[in-house]
This record gives structure tokens, C-alpha cells and sequence, in this order.
């Protein structure tokens, strides 16, 4: 089985070293034996192919045998937990991953865990600008902190409505056109939208877009939580968003364990500075702005003038009316006489 075409193969040699894959589902990007590779997922594989059996987007019988999965006899265990056996990973790759995850800084300190030291773990990451949430506001540090703090093991409520509130459906070619559809074509009604929040408020897990980023926001976002202490990890390389497409790559390094204060932060702040110097300045994307309310005085004219277009094409019709009526009564009239005269003249004989 051939791997997944991606860019995200030129930032890193997926022939060296001991690698994880989280989340393949049937197109994996690192494929055995071309690479050592172990596969995770939330359920093995049997699940997984009864799961996606009905869609018709997932060919099941390529869905890989898993290594690792989540689910456990009492529920779920952590991502540590569920593949510790295997480590440590020189690196780790994960696809369209990352913004689903509730507890973003708990996974990814999760990953660092069970890491080699300087391993390297290789994002493909939706950019929020050309994919369906283009009309979603970046998410925050704090809103981070706060799911971390919380626990978060599903989506939460803000991130569950607002994905399903604010999702509309827009190729990415169009965005990139700037053809941004407004606000108002959303992917889902509102009764919708409410029945996922409240799924999601009774404990269900909601699968959602929870965290939405550019390149540009995405590097500060990592650098902020490695100033906090929270995630060691920078940000080494990165490709941003092509033109036309909708993701971005970037190959985040671990830190070694037991790093010296003084170097961990000269390193972070290199890193973070090499990462933006190589970003090209972002394009914004905007919706367009609503025309303004017309001014009182000018529809008041424009309505005047349309009046008068009208009454005009109202007087020609009536003078072509009346020449179609005279024409019509002269013919009665001539016809009449004719007949008249022919009467006379077959009496006269």
C-alpha cells in the first residue's frame, strides 16, 4: 500500500528512525517496510471498519492493523498510556489531528512523554482561513490553559457550537479567490447546531474542530506555551499554506528532559524567530463588508426616477394602442363600404 501524497514527507524522512502514526485510517503516510512504523488509533481495527463501514468516503479494507489503540475495557486511556510499550518515538506524525484534540497542552505533553530526546513530531494542520472555518476567530492561549485546567477528555460546549454555528461551505480555491460566502451560508441550522450542543453537555463526545489556527498563529501559539513551561516542544520547520490549498506543515523538535533553564529559553526564542523569518507575510482573507444603508434622499430619487421611466413607457404604450385602434377602425370602415357596394351592385342586375 503506497503512503499518502503529502508535503508534509518533505519535512521529514520517514525512513529513519522509530516512528508512530496517530489517527491512518485507510491512507496512512508512513507504510511498512519503506518505514518502522507503529499505528494509533481510538479503536482497533475491527471497530474502526465497523465504524466507517457505511461511508463511502473510507475503503475499509485498507484500514492498516493497529498497534495502539484509546479504547480499553473502562473507557479510554491516555495517548502514554496506550502506546508506552513503544516507546520512545524518534518521531511522530499525525495528520488533521491536532485541532480536534479537547485538552490540546495535556496531548501534546502527553506525546513529549514518549518521545526520544530531539525527536520530531510532524503536523498537517487546517488553516483556518480557507477551510470551512473562515468565519471562526483564532483560538486562544487562554482558551488552552482553560481546557487543560478543566480536563477537557471532549469537546467543550464553546467549541461545540461554534464549530457547528459558524462551519460554512466554502472550496478552498474560492477562498483563496476571496469569493468568502457570508455568514449567513452555514453548513448546519441552528436546530442542529443546538441538538450537538446538547449531546454535548450530556457527556457525548462531539467530534469538532476545537482549535483553529494560521501558520503564523500556530508558531506563536506553540512559543507561548513552551515560555509557559507548559509544553516543551518549538517549533523547527514549517510549510506554509499553498496557494489554493487549505492546510499547513510544520515539524515541531522535543526538548531534551532536564534541559537548563538559560538554554531551554535561548533555544525556544531561536527557534521562534527562525519559524516567523521564514513565514511569508500572511494574506488575509475577509469577508466582504455589507453595503451600507443607502441614503434616505437618494432612494427617495431613485424611486422618482424609476416612476417616471415607467410612466414614460406607460405613455408610449398608450399612443401605440391608439394608432393600433385607428388603423383597426379605418379597415371596419373601408370593408363595410366595399360589401355595401357590392350588395348594390347584384341588386342592380
Amino acid at each position: 500500500m503506497p503512503g499518502r501524497d503529502t508535503p508534509l514527507t518533505t519535512l521529514l524522512d520517514l525512513r529513519v528512525g522509530h516512528g508512530l502514526e496517530i489517527g491512518p485510517l485507510d491512507r496512512p503516510i508512513a507504510v511498512r517496510p519503506e518505514s518502522d512504523v507503529s499505528y494509533l488509533d481510538v479503536s482497533d481495527r475491527s471497530k474502526l471498519q465497523a465504524h466507517y463501514g457505511p461511508d463511502d468516503n473510507v475503503d475499509v479494507d485498507k484500514i492498516p492493523e493497529l498497534d495502539f489503540w484509546l479504547e480499553h475495557d473502562d473507557g479510554f486511556r491516555s495517548l502514554e498510556d496506550a502506546c508506552s510499550t513503544g516507546a520512545p518515538f524518534d518521531w511522530v506524525l499525525a495528520s488533521h489531528v491536532i485541532e480536534h484534540i479537547p485538552d490540546v497542552i495535556g496531548w501534546l505533553r502527553q506525546l513529549w512523554q514518549v518521545t526520544a530526546d530531539d525527536g520530531e513530531l510532524a503536523l498537517s494542520v487546517p488553516d483556518r482561513r480557507f477551510c470551512f472555518d473562515l468565519h471562526r476567530p483564532a483560538t486562544t492561549v487562554g482558551q488552552a490553559l482553560e481546557a487543560h485546567d478543566r480536563g477537557d477528555q471532549t469537546p467543550s460546549p464553546r467549541a461545540v457550537f461554534d464549530a457547528h454555528r459558524g462551519a460554512v461551505d466554502v472550496p478552498a480555491e474560492r477562498a483563496w479567490a476571496g469569493d468568502v460566502p457570508d455568514a449567513t451560508a452555514r453548513s448546519h441550522t441552528w436546530d442542529h447546531a443546538l441538538e450537538l450542543l446538547e449531546r454535548c453537555r450530556r457527556g457525548e463526545y462531539v467530534d469538532s474542530h476545537v482549535w483553529l489556527w494560521t501558520p503564523r498563529e500556530f508558531v506563536s501559539f506553540i512559543d507561548d506555551l513552551c515560555h509557559l513551561g507548559l509544553v516543551d516542544f518549538v517549533v523547527d520547520r514549517l510549510l506554509p499554506t499553498a496557494h489554493n490549498d487549505l492546510e499547513f506543515h510544520v515539524v515541531l523538535v522535543r526538548l531534551p528532559a532536564g534541559m537548563d533553564g538559560d538554554a531551554r529559553d535561548e533555544r525556544r526564542g531561536r527557534a521562534h524567530g527562525a519559524a516567523l523569518a521564514a513565514l511569508p507575510p500572511e494574506r488575509t482573507i475577509s469577508t466582504p463588508e455589507p453595503a451600507p444603508d443607502p441614503d434616505p434622499v437618494e432612494l427617495l430619487q431613485a424611486e422618482l426616477v424609476e416612476a417616471r421611466r415607467q410612466r414614460d413607457r406607460a405613455r408610449r404604450r398608450v399612443r401605440r394602442l391608439q394608432d393600433q385602434l385607428g388603423d383597426a377602425g379605418s379597415a371596419r370602415r373601408a370593408g363595410a363600404l366595399t360589401r355595401a357596394s357590392r350588395r348594390l351592385r347584384r341588386g342592380a342586375r
